[in-house]
């Protein structure tokens, strides 16, 4: 029996999460800064979308998302997290895997 997980390639990824429409995915990532292991298990494709934004958070986001996608990184939301630590960019090279596939490059 093969138990290996079916692979993506990184583009095919990539337009599955712009395509999601709001809908959750899980995601792991290896962390560029300490190099752990991180499970965000219901991720959304851009910034925080939360009921009440205040306006000093949307002032203060220097990234949106096309400039972050420019620079290799994908913005999501992690919807289980806190507000001020929803949001993550991982580099894009890191990801690997999303919902039930193995990223490749």
């Amino acid at each position: 029996m093969n138990t290996e997980m079916p692979k993506i390639s990184q583009q095919q990824m990539l337009v599955e999460v712009e395509m999601s429409n709001g809908k959750p995915f899980l995601i792991k990532f290896i962390a560029a800064e300490d190099g752990r292991l991180c499970v965000i298990e219901r991720a959304m494709y851009g910034g925080q979308k939360r009921e009440e934004r205040s306006k000093s958070f949307v002032e203060k986001r220097k990234y949106t998302p096309s400039k972050l996608k420019d620079r290799a990184k994908l913005p999501i939301t992690n919807l289980d997290a806190p507000e001020g630590a929803a949001f993550r960019t991982p580099f894009i090279s890191h990801i690997i895997q999303f919902n039930h596939y193995r990223v490749m490059k």
